[in-house]
């Protein structure tokens, strides 16, 4: 009997699961996916140990266990600014201003520039870095 409830626990909170996928919007998914294969790994370790199978429930931590490590302690990145220094005048070719334009201007460059950049709009994560750094240089240097 136990072993049902447990199982019919284990597909509810995989619908559950399923439906939060279904909602969530699309920056929260990794996080999702992180916490469903998270959770999903201790139901089936804890079902195990209860059923009397406890070798492959330590076989399943024991595979799991790095991947769970892996996911929710990521490598850190690369160094921050990896292209080095941008000086004013790159800085506004990047943007497409003046090196002495405005702020209005400078802003506004930068909107229609990381509309295109971005990388939910198809762009590159290096690119949108690129000209969120040309708006920093162009903007501080005031």
């Amino acid at each position: 009997m136990l072993p049902l409830l447990l199982g019919v626990l284990a597909l509810a909170a995989f619908l559950g699961g399923l439906r939060a996928f279904e909602r969530a919007p699309a920056v929260s998914l990794p996080a999702l996916l992180r916490w469903t294969g998270t959770l999903g790994a201790l139901a089936l370790v804890l079902l195990l140990v209860l059923t009397g199978w406890e070798l492959p429930a330590l076989g399943v931590a024991i595979l799991a266990g790095p991947a769970l490590w892996g996911w929710w302690h990521p490598k850190p990145a690369g160094p921050r600014n990896p292209g080095g220094a941008m000086d004013r005048a790159e800085a506004a070719a990047v943007l497409g201003v003046a090196p002495d334009a405005p702020p209005a201007a400078i802003r506004a460059a930068h909107r229609r520039e990381i509309r295109a950049a971005h990388p939910d709009a198809g762009g590159s994560t290096a690119h949108a870095a690129r000209v969120n750094r040309a708006r920093d240089v162009l903007l501080r240097g005031r």
